[in-house]
């Protein structure tokens, strides 16, 4: 939902989402509103102007354009107002991509190298089938030792399992130490993923597909996530952590790393490279002739909203 400024009078804009349509559609009373979260994705902070007089400094964003509200939960408020009991903090935890090759006893997840992903940079990429990881590890390999950085071999959940991209949280300044706990309030223990359920589906630490909890009319499936099972590991900090540890300066909290493999629909069909994918020849240092689709993963801490993105690409040999 979003307010309209109109001149004076205050509205109230408020729209249902999927969900709430079929809910209060079902009619059997199970339509209550138990939960609702405020935003300000269009305030720009930056604009508010101290060199001008008090009553000048924030006209400039009191006069930007209110968002309409949306019914797509995975685009609408990214970022999220919360409160908290403790009004003296200083700093705010952040989630953070631990793309570091290496690093005392918490090796991150590195990006695809430009050379290895057609000269992009910052993605992840998922090997859709069998056919493409034999191009890179031969048909006869074992293990994902001769995959490049950066790649995920996609062939099924137990290979999938084993490249999972990490996501560090914590308080990202050298003015508190790293050798120090997070505080647990500011620690988040769950999160809302979004993915688009045609290209990619999330899996736990066996391999095994996490089960999501809802579907939009986009396709855009959500997961819940929480626990040791759907991912959360050990926190690289307190007594024994190294600077190299985490891609986060100062306190940490519990990494997070995301598995996934590709669907059904991007293994070896091409309407979907077609409808939302591209093709493209001499790919990678493999030089390969490929069908290619590039999405996001979108990750919502559910306690303290703390957010990050995560730009995969799916990639499919082609003849």
């Amino acid at each position: 939902m979003s307010f309209l400024d109109n001149t004076g009078d205050i509205i109230l804009d408020a729209v249902l989402t999927d969900v709430g349509r079929k809910k209060l559609a079902e009619g059997n009373g199970s339509f209550k509103i138990v939960n609702f979260s405020l935003g300000d994705d269009e305030i720009n902070y930056v604009l508010y102007d101290t060199n001008l007089s008090t009553a000048r400094r924030d006209l400039e964003i009191l006069q930007t354009p209110i968002l309409e509200a949306q019914t797509d939960s995975s685009a609408s408020t990214k970022y999220r107002l919360l409160t908290l009991e403790n009004q003296n903090l200083l700093f705010l935890p952040v989630a953070r991509l631990n793309t570091k090759t290496g690093g005392g006893n918490f090796k991150g997840f590195p990006y695809a190298s430009a050379a290895e992903n057609g000269d992009d940079e910052n993605q992840f990429v998922v090997v859709a089938n069998q056919e493409t990881a034999d191009s890179y590890i031969g048909a006869n390999a074992t293990g994902t030792k001769q995959f490049p950085d950066g790649f995920i071999d996609g062939t099924n959940g137990q290979t999938a399992k084993d490249n999972r991209i990490v996501v560090d949280q914590g308080l990202d300044t050298t003015q508190q130490s790293y050798l120090n706990p997070v505080p647990a309030s500011l620690e988040e223990t769950s999160y809302a993923i979004s993915v688009d359920n045609r290209v990619l589906t999330l899996i736990d630490i066996d391999g095994a597909d996490l089960n999501y909890n809802y579907v939009d009319t986009n396709n855009i499936a959500t997961y819940f996530v929480r626990g040791r099972n759907s991912g959360f590991g050990d926190t690289p900090g307190g007594a024994s952590a190294q600077p190299g540890d985490a891609s986060i300066a100062g306190p940490r909290g519990r990494r997070f790393e995301l598995g996934c493999r590709p669907s059904i629909n991007v293994t070896t069909p091409t309407k979907l490279y077609t409808q939302i994918g591209n093709s493209t020849t001499g790919f990678g240092t493999k030089s390969l002739s490929i069908d290619y689709i590039v999405t996001t993963v979108r990750m919502v801490g559910l306690n303290l909203g703390i957010t990050q993105d995560i730009q995969i690409k799916v990639i499919r040999k082609n003849n």
